[in-house]
């Protein structure tokens, strides 16, 4: 069956239109159906300028790329619109229109990512029954996990930016609803409620976060608003033990999160700082006339053509301590490089090299990663150390939250149990370090791929920010990387265009800016305010989560 169509056939000649016109009807047919021929009306290219450009073609000793005389003119709208003509000349010169072909760049990736937002959108009118919620991982156990202590993961949705706050256990946010519904009272007094209110406030919190971070006794253990706070007052603390001259070392690749306010009270200035890591210290050496000494992160290999590959090196405190030196402040883990400092390490050098020196007094100060607390016994040789575990409300620690945070320690010390057959009873320090193995086994899984793929990106731009390396020795999953252009440095994608495209997909959580290290991209040479792509893992995420990440990935960073 044929339907109605109509062709157009180009001739080489004029003098074959004439020919054809001339053939008998009975000549005309095709399938036993005649066919209707006559003379176009218009001639959509001229004939001679068609075989002098086919002669010069011939003769022509070039042999690059085939162009074409027709050139897009502008349509209402901005777009381009290629003008009448064959076929072939039509194609060449759409091929050679740079702005159409960044708009069907443009247009594919708008497809491709729609296609992910609508393979990745959970189905409302379906609710997931138990055997499919979340991604399956039987290796680590983590599909169980996600079921049944994270309920906020069976929604389908991906939390990547763990680095900022990670989910809620089930049962902490049980206890904190427990302590309000049944000892949300004044503590201290003797009536059974109190005393339990007390129990819950005072002693058990204490007990657990001792035990998690291998504390020698709870009383060394002290609860705060924020790790933030809890520096800040650190500080004014040990204000009256700080001579003028004197210094503080401090890392320049941590979170600073400083907010200085000056104003003037009777004609003197006076200066009040909220900030963590490095605020402190550097308020609390303006006030008192003490120097910052800065242990400035450094390039990690000299073979590397990555500006960013950069870390803190344990050899420059050498250089950096003197008889002066009052405090050394550093962070077991950079918040951007995702690079572990060895601890144990740098409180033996600390202490060796002050010795040797003829430092007066040195406390060491840092914000620890729970794992780094249990797994290293050395952390008890540092005189302060910090632990965040929730972020609690800013007015202080309320009492049903403290009470919360003991639901951490029995989640933990159960995936140590789990998938083990103990020989008798497994003390819980034990426990813990097999809780901790197990999780940066995991995580080391999850870097894998998504290390790989940054790196295959090289050619596009892509610079991880921070060690090329998925090892759970050399770093944690908390991966930051920027695009970037021809000359190595400035970007080619903004890191807000990046993420933005994650956010209209509205199922997929990163994040992008410069998360409060702002000394760090200043030595990177980079714009804090879009900073870099971070992208932070954590156990109870999966590999397929980080498959559906660098799928999204792939388009918009493109080739």
């Amino acid at each position: 069956q044929l339907g109605k169509g109509v062709a157009y056939v180009r001739f080489n000649h004029a003098d074959c239109v004439d020919e054809v016109l001339a053939l008998p009807e009975e000549k005309l047919t095709l399938a036993d159906r005649p066919i209707r021929v006559q003379r176009c009306k218009t001639v959509p290219y001229s004939t001679s300028v068609h075989k002098a450009s086919a002669a010069a073609s011939s003769s022509s000793p070039h042999h690059g790329p085939e162009t074409s005389t027709r050139r897009p003119t502008k349509q209402s709208g901005g777009k381009t619109k290629v003008p009448p003509g064959p076929k072939d000349e039509r194609k060449l010169a759409k091929a050679n229109d740079p702005e159409r072909a960044a708009r069907r760049l443009e247009k594919k990736k708008r497809v491709k990512l729609e296609k992910l937002r609508m393979a990745n959108k959970p189905d409302k009118t379906h609710p997931r029954t138990p055997k499919d919620r979340g991604p399956k991982n039987t290796k680590s156990g983590m599909k169980k996990i996600r079921k049944r202590r994270f309920p906020s993961l069976n929604t389908g949705y991906i939390f990547a930016d763990n680095a900022g706050g990670s989910q809620c256990l089930k049962d902490v946010a049980d206890r904190i609803y427990d302590y309000l519904i049944n000892t949300n009272v004044q503590l201290g007094a003797d009536y059974s409620v109190s005393v339990e209110a007390t129990k819950r406030a005072t002693v058990e919190p204490q007990e657990a976060a001792a035990m998690l971070i291998n504390a020698s006794s709870s009383q060394e253990i002290s609860f705060g608003s924020s790790s933030t706070m809890l520096v800040e007052n650190l500080a004014r603390a040990i204000e009256a033990d700080v001579r003028p001259g004197e210094e503080l070392v401090v890392s320049f690749a941590d979170h600073e999160g400083e907010l200085l306010l000056r104003h003037s009270i009777s004609g003197h200035k006076s200066i009040a700082c909220i900030s963590t890591n490095i605020g402190p210290w550097v308020c609390l050496a303006a006030r008192l006339g003490a120097r910052v000494v800065p242990w400035c992160p450094k390039p990690v290999s000299s073979d590397s053509n990555n500006p960013f590959d950069v870390g803190l090196k344990l050899e420059d405190l050498d250089d950096l301590i003197t008889k002066d030196t009052r405090i050394v402040a550093f962070t077991a883990c950079s918040n951007i490089l995702g690079t572990w400092v060895d601890v144990k390490h740098a409180i033996s050098r600390v202490r060796s090299i002050c010795q040797a020196k003829g430092a007066r007094k040195v406390e060491t100060t840092q914000v620890l990663y729970a794992r780094e607390a249990s797994l290293n016994n050395s952390v008890t040789s540092l005189a302060h150390y910090f632990l965040k575990t929730l972020k609690l409300q800013p007015g202080g620690p309320g009492y049903e939250v403290t009470y919360g945070t003991t639901g951490v320690l029995p989640y933990l010390l159960d995936i140590g149990r789990s998938g083990i057959n103990p020989v008798g009873h497994q003390p819980d320090i034990e426990l813990l370090k097999m809780t901790f193995d197990k999780f940066a086994n995991h995580e080391e899984r999850l870097m894998e791929p998504l290390i790989r793929f940054l790196l295959s990106k090289w050619d596009s731009g892509v610079r991880i920010v921070g060690p090329a390396s998925s090892s759970k020795s050399i770093r944690a999953p908390t991966i930051s990387f920027v695009v970037v252009g021809d000359d190595g440095r400035s970007k080619r994608l903004q890191s807000k265009a990046v993420v933005a495209e994650f956010d209209k997909l509205g199922n997929v959580g990163i994040r992008y800016g410069h998360f409060y290290s702002h000394r760090l991209f200043g030595f990177l040479g980079m714009d804090p305010e879009d900073g870099v792509v971070r992208i932070s893992l954590v156990h109870y995420n999966t590999v397929e989560e980080v498959e559906r990440i660098i799928d999204v990935l792939n388009v918009v960073i493109g080739s």
